[in-house]
């Protein structure tokens, strides 16, 4: 393959990339997720997160009863 190349597969430590794959990275490493899987992805993650958001709201009320509690005991909250 020609240096330079674009829009070619690229192999990196055994992983092969294909153009159009998403490559998503963080301080903890990084995954290659095939293009024809992105969809897919996207749409479980969505909802994920949509879960996620769900059980902070339901957990809200529990967390400032909480505080409440410690109030009602003599604690000072600021």
């Amino acid at each position: 393959m020609p240096r330079g190349a674009v829009n070619v597969p690229v192999d990196i430590e055994g992983v092969c990339i294909t153009p159009g794959d998403v490559l998503v990275g963080d301080e903890d490493g990084a995954v290659v997720v095939p293009r024809s899987q992105v969809e897919d992805i996207i749409t479980t993650t969505q909802a994920a997160m949509e879960e996620e958001v769900d059980k902070w709201w339901d957990r809200r009320g529990q967390s400032l009863g909480a505080v409440q509690k410690l109030a009602d005991a003599g604690y000072r909250i600021f």
